[in-house]
């Protein structure tokens, strides 16, 4: 065999795995995209905990 086989050749991966990731959050504005739902999720989260709070200290008063 005079020809050199190469991975890239035959494989049916492809060798920049890196680039294809990047490709997929280049979109302009997923960054504020990702931003935005996270903020409304943690924002959603300290409500939650902020009523449970609430009604602990509400219940500790009526008890005591």
């Amino acid at each position: 065999m005079s020809e050199t086989l190469t991975w890239e050749k035959w494989s049916s991966f492809s060798q920049n795995r890196y680039l294809e990731e990047v490709q997929q959050f280049l979109k302009v504005g997923s960054v504020a995209q990702k931003k935005a739902y996270f903020e409304a999720h943690y924002k959603g989260i300290a409500a939650k905990k902020g009523i449970v709070s609430a009604f602990a200290a509400f219940l500790a008063a009526i008890l005591l």
